[in-house]
């Protein structure tokens, strides 16, 4: 996965906007200079050329070496003897067109040869190679101050477009679940920002609304289900008494209240430990031994293996610190259950085995393994191996995991294709 590197939005529009203002003058400049030489290549040149023939044909009857001195300008012609006439700096050219710096004036000059003679002119044009070097400045110098002018105005722009956004920031960052009836709307401008607002309303309407759902819910649950729970509870220890006075002796009717009884505390407990999960409530457990869960939860699921024809063992425990340790009754009861039933549900033959280890225990089945297609999201919600055997919803593990979680716990799984599974908890 591509990992983005930080950048605030801040750099981003001052770099953005600077990089805009360098690339437009930079181009305004190159077109600027490119404008200047063609002006001089298309309009100059040719006027300078047409001027040329123009004192060739004028001199054409003369004879010798000829000068003839016009404003700006010199026209030569002359030919090999009369050659050294000429000023230096022309002796040496050749026929075409030169630009030559001499006495700090700079001239354009022509040669052409025709016959024996051979024609300069020459136009001095430093006054327009002043005015075109300082034109060439003053656009340099205007492309560096629209830069330094880019890089302060960039920070205005920037504060100017992400104020409204941080605003809109700090009060989401400040608003809580209480805030449910604040409006964002009504302190942004109808504009892009407002908008973001609007649809932050929207959703957070949306989401107090399923926060409130959710609370109601749970205190419906911990009202209604606990109520009949306590009837349960309360009529099986009358029934226990009355029939203790009447037998003063244990009696299948009795085993059978105590197993009511026992069921009814199980699912009182499972209530106070779900509705913790579902508020991140902390809860007072009862504190007790692994060792002693893991018994306890032997004892259970026994019959229900051996109903299904599966071998369900239970390892001894040679780690005293297993015995000394305490962890949350409840929270033991609810990882232990869920792992067993699903090992029981998902193994057709063999055995069951539960084994202790130094940082807690696993439970190892010889069922037909985990597929790939789910191995890596086997502990989400809703996420099930479908077989014949299934009647749940897939969420056994997703508890398993929610509670080690809460506990600081870890939930390891290894499996293998049509060789069986191992879970192992690690305190």
């Amino acid at each position: 996965m591509l990992k983005h590197q930080k950048h605030s939005l801040h750099q981003v529009i001052k770099s953005a906007f600077f990089r805009l203002t360098a690339a437009v003058s930079i181009s305004f400049a190159i077109v600027s200079i490119s404008l200047i030489s063609f002006t001089e290549n298309n309009l100059f040149i040719p006027h300078m050329q047409h001027d040329f023939e123009h004192m060739i044909h004028i001199h054409a009857m003369h004879t010798g070496f000829v000068v003839d001195h016009y404003k700006d300008s010199v026209f030569y012609r002359t030919d090999k003897e009369t050659m050294h006439r000429l000023p230096s700096y022309l002796q040496s050219l050749s026929v075409g067109k030169h630009e030559v710096l001499h006495n700090d004036k700079a001239f354009h000059i022509l040669v052409k040869q025709d016959g024996q003679f051979r024609y300069f002119f020459e136009v001095n044009e430093s006054d327009f190679e002043q005015m075109e070097q300082m034109i060439i400045a003053i656009i340099v110098i205007a492309m560096f101050l629209s830069w330094t002018v880019a890089s302060f105005s960039s920070r205005f722009l920037s504060r100017k477009i992400l104020d409204p956004i941080q605003v809109l920031s700090d009060k989401i960052r400040l608003m809580d679940q209480n805030m449910s009836n604040i409006h964002l709307i009504d302190e942004f401008a109808d504009d892009e920002v407002g908008q973001l607002a609007r649809f932050f309303d929207d959703y957070n309407h949306k989401i107090n609304t399923y926060l409130t759902r959710e609370k109601l819910f749970t205190s419906d649950v911990s009202h209604e289900l606990r109520t009949p729970l306590m009837v349960i509870s309360s009529s099986c220890e009358l029934l226990l008494a009355q029939s203790e006075i009447e037998t003063h002796s244990e009696s299948k009717q009795q085993a059978q209240l105590l197993k009511i009884q026992s069921a009814c505390q199980e699912m009182k407990s499972l209530v106070t430990i779900f509705l913790a999960l579902a508020r991140n409530d902390e809860v007072n457990p009862n504190l007790t031994s692994l060792s002693e869960v893991l018994s306890q939860q032997y004892e259970k699921y026994l019959p229900i293996a051996e109903a299904k024809g599966l071998k369900l063992i239970c390892l001894p425990d040679n780690d005293a610190s297993h015995t000394e340790k305490r962890y949350s009754e409840e929270f033991l009861t609810i990882i232990i259950g869920n792992l067993l039933g699903n090992a029981i549900k998902y193994t057709l033959q063999g055995e069951i085995v539960i084994s202790f280890n130094e940082q807690g225990f696993s439970i190892r089945d010889t069922g037909p393994g985990i597929p790939d297609e789910i191995a890596d999201s086997v502990f989400d919600p809703f996420i099930q191996y479908k077989t014949n055997q299934n009647d749940g919803i897939g969420l056994g593990l997703s508890i398993v995991k929610r509670i080690c979680e809460k506990k600081g716990w870890e939930a390891h799984i290894e499996s293998d294709k049509d060789k069986g599974t191992i879970v192992s908890i690690v305190f």
